[in-house]
C-alpha cells in the first residue's frame, strides 16, 4: 500500500518537517499523513506520526473538524478490531449466545462480511447440533422409530458426536 508507506516516517524525517517546516507546510503534512492513515495497515502510527508533524499541538495548527474526524477514524477501527477479536473468541466457544452477541458486535462496527463469515457458519452448525440434540432427545422418549430414524439422521446431518447418537440407536435397536 502505497499511502501506507508514505504514512510512515523515520524520526530524522519527522524531526525534519518539525523543524523545516512553515505552519502550513506542517499543516499540509499533517494533513497527507491523516488522510494516508485512514488506509494504512498500520493506522494507529500514522496518526500519532500525523499529530506529531504539528509539534504535537494539532488544535492550534489543524481545524478541529480534521481532528475530529481522525479521532473518530481511530475510534472506528479500535471498536471493529475489537468486534473481531470478540468474533474470534466467540468461534472458538462455539456458544450460540456467545456467537449471536458478536456477530452483532461485529455489524455495529462494520466489520467485512468475509470476516464475519466463519462467526457465521459455526453459528448455523452449532444452531443445527443444538437442533438435532432436542430431536434426539424427543424421539428417544417417543420411541417412534420414525422419529428415532429421522433424529439419528439429523443428528448425523449436524455432525454430533458419536455418543450423542447412542442413547437413540440402543432405543431404535430395542423397538
Amino acid at each position: 500500500n502505497e499511502k501506507a508507506a508514505d504514512a510512515k516516517l523515520e524520526p530524522a524525517e519527522l524531526e525534519a518537517a518539525r523543524a523545516s517546516g512553515t505552519a502550513t507546510e506542517q499543516k499540509e503534512s499533517a494533513r497527507a499523513a491523516l488522510d494516508a492513515a485512514k488506509s494504512a495497515a498500520d493506522w494507529k502510527a500514522a496518526i500519532e506520526q500525523a499529530v506529531a508533524l504539528v509539534g504535537g499541538h494539532p488544535l492550534g495548527k489543524l481545524d478541529e473538524s480534521e481532528i475530529e474526524a481522525a479521532r473518530v477514524s481511530l475510534a472506528a477501527q479500535e471498536k471493529k478490531e475489537s468486534a473481531q477479536a470478540l468474533l474470534q473468541a466467540a468461534v472458538s466457544s462455539r456458544e450460540i449466545s456467545d456467537l449471536e452477541a458478536a456477530i452483532a458486535d461485529a455489524i455495529d462496527a462494520k466489520v467485512e462480511e468475509a470476516d464475519l463469515q466463519p462467526a457465521r457458519t459455526k453459528l448455523a452448525e452449532e444452531q443445527a447440533k443444538k437442533k438435532a440434540r432436542g430431536s434426539l432427545q424427543a424421539a428417544v422418549s417417543s420411541r417412534l422409530i420414525a422419529d428415532l430414524q429421522a433424529a439419528i439422521k439429523e443428528g448425523n446431518d449436524a455432525k454430533l458426536e458419536a455418543s450423542e447418537l447412542q442413547p437413540a440407536e440402543i432405543a431404535l435397536k430395542d423397538e
